[in-house]
């Protein structure tokens, strides 16, 4: 970073090139899943805050960091371990080689940031939610002939893109996500907007 960013907005232009690009992602889907968060600078990193509850996200050289405390990264430690992340006491990286889940994002902010959230929640045991498709996506698909390109994505962008689809309240919103993952798949290199390519 040149120098200390006074707001959010300061911190990702400060950053360079892609990972500009994985902040705004990271900001944009704690946003939708806590929306009435306060953003402000704290310990020198974007923090997301809803009362006492809050969310730091920092750019380090090869990820993108999560802070949301030990007890967090405990609650999380099966989904982390299924995704492959690396943490630490109080931090989960989101690797700058692989794309954002934004699914598991999505999870730990809301699980952060709850404003009903009591301290007992902390040592509940948390099972990754699967999302079914509705049949309105699954018509899309088969409407835009994108049925296989979705069946050859991996289990957690299928489940992340589905997810990212229902779970906003606006069907505005809903429309945009579904239009964007339409294209995405139609394009074949990109999940969220970050570049992607198949394993071969």
């Amino acid at each position: 970073m040149a120098q200390p960013a006074a707001t959010v907005a300061d911190y990702i232009v400060q950053a360079p090139g892609e990972k500009r690009e994985r902040l705004e992602l990271v900001r944009a889907i704690i946003l939708s899943a806590a929306p009435g968060a306060e953003e402000l600078i704290s310990w020198g990193m974007p923090t997301f805050r809803v009362g006492k509850n809050q969310l730091h996200v920092g750019c380090a050289k090869h990820h993108v960091g999560l802070y949301p405390g030990a007890a967090a990264v405990r609650h999380f430690a099966g989904q982390t371990a299924e995704l492959g992340l690396a943490c630490t006491k109080g931090s989960i990286h989101l690797p700058d080689s692989r794309p954002i889940p934004a699914d598991f994002v999505a999870d730990v902010a809301s699980w952060c940031l709850s404003p009903i959230r009591v301290r007992e929640l902390r040592a509940a045991p948390q099972v990754r939610e699967r999302h079914q498709m509705p049949d309105w996506v699954r018509v899309a698909l088969h409407e835009a002939g994108l049925a296989d390109a979705f069946a050859a994505r991996p289990p957690y962008q299928r489940n992340d893109y589905v997810g990212w689809i229902v779970r906003p309240k606006r069907e505005a919103t809903r429309q945009a996500h579904l239009a964007q993952m339409l294209d995405e798949l139609r394009r074949g290199d990109v999940y969220m907007k970050m570049p992607w390519h198949p394993r071969r």
